[in-house]
């Protein structure tokens, strides 16, 4: 696993800042409703549920992150932590948002009894996904294609671009779709901000170092990728959909 602390995920954050508010207003946290952030990186959805009067903790792994999301909402309570061991009582929120947090967990199934865990009888987790499709599906998937190649071995990741497995985990789970936007001058220049800032594309780019081959290969493939879906005309423009996962916790079958 990578260090979400390395590069700059600012930049990500902002890019996924329009989902996260999709979730908020999903999820409908009424004032004086104590919410959990889960993977809240730098603090985007904890923001906007302490706009809405909830009392707001949030959980990430990187301890940077969690500084950043300090001085950004400081009436909020950050704790380092992750999903497989929330650190939290039981029954310590009426919601959990999960904003492209729960697809990087190892164990899906700890994470999902975690969840419903901490979370009151009656509370409600919005969570989100991506869709399997578009041109940063694509880009990332070749990625993940050239890294499987030299480092043979490393597993299969869990569905989570299958609602199927929501409901599997969740019981009663309802799934929506919502769509982002990306833009960027072009896709040369959106490959090369994500080489430079993203935590995962830095180390994958730092682990394919001793293979010369490798690199050029994943931003020949990325940029052709980007540049077929695009659908701007003078820049990049691509639409990625994700998935809006609602429970409201009553049980939870499957594993």
């Amino acid at each position: 696993m990578f260090d979400w602390s390395d590069g700059s995920y600012e930049d990500t954050a902002t890019a996924l800042a329009p989902a996260a508010a999709h979730l908020v207003e999903v999820t409908a946290p009424r004032g004086g409703e104590d919410a959990l952030d889960l993977g809240c990186g730098t603090g985007t959805a904890a923001r906007l549920l302490a706009a809405r009067g909830a009392r707001v903790v949030g959980v990430d792994p990187a301890r940077r992150l969690l500084d950043v999301a300090k001085e950004d909402v400081p009436g909020a309570d950050f704790r380092e932590g992750t999903a497989e061991a929330i650190p939290a009582e039981d029954d310590a929120f009426d919601l959990v948002i999960a904003s492209f947090s729960l697809i990087f967990t190892p164990d899906p199934a700890r994470a999902a009894a975690e969840i419903v865990r901490v979370l009151r009888p009656g509370g409600r987790l919005v969570a989100s996904s991506w869709v399997p499709e578009g041109g940063i599906h694509e880009a990332s998937a070749a990625l993940m294609e050239v890294m499987a190649r030299y480092f043979p071995g490393g597993g299969t990741r869990p569905p989570w671009g299958d609602p199927a497995f929501f409901r599997a985990l969740f019981d009663g789970a309802q799934v929506t779709r919502g769509e982002l936007v990306f833009e960027a001058p072009s896709a040369a220049r959106w490959f090369a901000d994500q080489e430079d800032r993203h935590p995962a594309w830095r180390a994958a780019r730092a682990a394919l170092a001793p293979f010369p081959e490798a690199w050029p290969e994943v931003r020949a493939r990325s940029v052709g990728a980007l540049e077929r879906a695009s659908v701007g005309s003078d820049s990049l423009r691509v639409v990625s959909g994700f998935w809006v996962v609602r429970v409201v916790v009553g049980g939870m079958v499957g594993g």
